[in-house]
């Protein structure tokens, strides 16, 4: 029930609320453009949490990090489904989370432990880079590779809302008047 609740809160903020929804191309490039901010704030925060010396900025760090990163999945995700034609909806939701966990979930632990292990065959030569990184350093190192990882995820929404935008001014204003509003979320109950 919890992750419904965060799921709609989410939602409802950056496509309801903020913004109208993201139904027609120049709705779609607002919102793209309201991610990639979000995308961007949370990009950074990664970037710096690796660098802040105190565990309780770290955690406030990562926590503002998740906030920031999880508003941008519904909108994104829904964006991304309204985009393909409709017969091929069912297949670009499934290649999408393959996608998503192949390059992300589980590449994030593969990479960071490769890059971690090429530290430490190389901590010892002492015309490496890495001479003298002990076991905390390729931690950090290792920590600060992961979360920058998701700077091909910025720059991939930075593409998507170049083209979002395009794609808007191509079509001129007359289209964004004819375009039709997203239906007000239904409520519902859960038990």
């Amino acid at each position: 029930h919890i992750i419904r609740v965060r799921y709609d809160v989410y939602r409802s903020f950056v496509d309801f609320v903020s913004i109208g929804g993201y139904m027609g191309l120049h709705q779609r490039a607002k919102a793209l453009g309201i991610c990639v901010c979000l995308g961007f704030v949370a990009f950074s925060l990664g970037v710096l949490t690796t660098f802040l010396p105190n565990l309780y900025l770290t955690a406030a760090s990562l926590w503002l990090l998740l906030f920031f990163g999880g508003s941008i999945l519904p909108s994104c995700t829904g964006i991304f489904i309204s985009a393909t034609p409709v017969q091929l909806r069912s297949l670009a939701s499934s290649v999408s989370v393959m996608v998503f966990n192949l390059l992300g979930y589980a590449l994030a632990p593969a990479l960071t432990g490769s890059f971690m292990e090429l530290i430490d065959n190389h901590h010892d030569d002492p015309t490496s880079y890495w001479f003298g990184c002990d076991e905390a350093c390729m931690y950090r190192v290792g920590f600060r590779c992961c979360l920058a990882w998701s700077v091909w995820s910025l720059l991939s929404m930075l593409a998507a809302y170049i083209v979002a935008k395009r794609q808007a001014a191509a079509a001129g204003p007359a289209a964004h008047e004819n375009e039709k509003a997203p239906e007000p979320p239904v409520a519902m109950m859960m038990h």
